[in-house]
């Protein structure tokens, strides 16, 4: 994984993302943002006990980093489950999606950040063919997983608990992109981002890639090593508008 800096965030990216000019993607660590402890840092969540100030900051902080703060966000209630949501590419109804903000928009300075309306969906996978919309949700241990189809123009991004891995979330999505938009699976560029490690589990026959969230709580924020008391880092993916 490759860091990159801003002046006041600090994400990653995969490398075999970063030769598609037309995906936008960040794992964002705690860095920088606007929240102060115990949220200290860009916490993306306002349901852990954070100011919606911030938080509303700590969003378009994220969105700006990667250029697309124009485009609209859609997001899930996480339920630790195996459903894989779908957005619709004909057109972008919003009347059924929205994320855990009450108003469809806010302004911060003289830029309005849009997320979505209404009821959320319960799932744990969202897909996409639609360019210029931002898919965004936000962990604190718990696994993301990232896909991106560049035969399909097709992007997709999994919230990996342990109960939804062990029913098998990150196939369900491949098959949920292989049935809705055509996808193969060898076509498909898969990205495993920052998560807790069996290192801070300690259960055995455990093997997990990159950097453990338990292990670097001055990066990531840990919902287990921290007791709860924390916050939630994003992680987002677009498609850019030609």
């Amino acid at each position: 994984m490759i860091e990159l800096r801003e002046e006041n965030a600090c994400y990653m990216q995969f490398g075999h993302y970063r030769q598609f000019s037309e995906l936008r993607h960040g794992i964002f660590t705690r860095w920088g943002g606007y929240s102060k402890t115990p949220y200290e840092g860009l916490n993306a969540s306002f349901s852990t006990g954070d100011t919606l100030e911030n938080v509303v900051r700590n969003r378009l902080l994220v969105l700006q980093s990667l250029g697309i703060e124009a485009y609209p966000c859609a997001t899930l209630w996480q339920v630790h489950g195996a459903e894989v949501a779908t957005l619709e590419t004909e057109s972008v109804v919003w009347d059924d999606w929205r994320d855990d903000w009450p108003h469809r928009s806010y302004w911060v300075g003289e830029q309005e950040l849009v997320w979505t309306i209404k009821a959320r969906r319960k799932a744990d996978a969202l897909i996409t063919r639609q360019r210029g919309v931002t898919l965004a949700l936000s962990f604190a241990d718990c696994t993301p997983v990232l896909f991106y189809d560049p035969v399909q123009g097709a992007i997709g991004m999994a919230h990996g608990g342990w109960r939804g891995t062990a029913r098998g979330i990150a196939l369900a999505t491949v098959e949920a992109m292989s049935e809705q938009f055509g996808s193969r699976p060898e076509n498909i560029y898969a990205g495993i981002a920052p998560s807790i490690g069996a290192c801070c589990l300690l259960p055995e026959h455990i093997e997990m890639p990159g950097i453990c969230t338990g292990c670097s709580t001055d990066l990531f924020f840990s919902h287990r090593i921290e007791q709860g008391k924390t916050g939630r880092f994003p992680v987002v993916m677009a498609l850019r508008q030609m």
